[in-house]
């Protein structure tokens, strides 16, 4: 969780415009801290 703000930030900074491979580097674990964020919100009713 403490290297989202940097490989977010890392996005920002250096953007790739076009398609490449190594976004998945950050697409993959922001997206699943987001999904598992919904699901833990559900379950405590937030």
């Amino acid at each position: 969780m403490a290297w989202l703000p940097a490989w977010v930030l890392g996005e920002v900074v250096w953007p790739r415009l076009n398609y490449d491979v190594r976004r998945w580097s950050t697409v993959f674990p922001v997206g699943m801290y987001a999904a598992c964020s919904f699901i833990a919100g559900r379950a405590a009713h937030l």
